[in-house]
């Protein structure tokens, strides 16, 4: 069951930093990482009840970049 199919809403938030290091004259990698969290207010209808949905989300990601 996703919260999307009972319309949830709720608010959330992402921070994130970064490094970029240039390995060749036109070649550079990034290392990041991102946090995101937030919740969604309670949903109660005649298929469900849900309530205290809450989510947290860590993200390591690389990246290259040639121009």
């Amino acid at each position: 069951m996703h919260m999307d199919e009972f319309d949830a809403k709720g608010g959330g938030a992402r921070i994130g930093v970064g490094y970029e290091r240039r390995l060749y004259r036109r070649m550079s990698v990034s290392l990041m990482m991102n946090y995101g969290f937030g919740r969604f207010k309670d949903v109660e209808n005649t298929a469900a009840s849900i309530k205290n949905q809450q989510y947290e989300v860590t993200e390591f990601l690389i990246g290259i970049t040639y121009n």
